[in-house]
């Protein structure tokens, strides 16, 4: 049975030359990475510790490469991720 999921949706910024985000739907949960793909993974794991009290399947978290710039966020880009829906 394939677990139902969800999208979420984290403000990406580029700083120093490396990457961090924050969800804005869960205060708290953010990550960071030197490159998108170590972003997308970190914001995996912390989406995963976020929900850590709550039944996981090990789902993996697909980036929607369609970020883009977000208004009035200062250089922010809006990334949507697929993740484990949790009850």
């Amino acid at each position: 049975m394939t677990q139902r999921q969800i999208e979420i949706e984290a403000l990406v910024h580029e700083e120093d030359d490396s990457f961090w985000a924050e969800v804005p739907s869960c205060p708290g949960l953010f990550a960071s990475g030197f490159t998108l793909d170590e972003l997308v993974e970190g914001l995996r794991e912390a989406w995963l510790l976020y929900h850590e009290d709550e039944p996981d399947d090990g789902e993996a978290v697909h980036a929607n490469h369609d970020s883009r710039p977000v208004d009035g966020a200062s250089g922010a880009s809006l990334l949507t991720l697929r993740v484990p829906a949790f009850a």
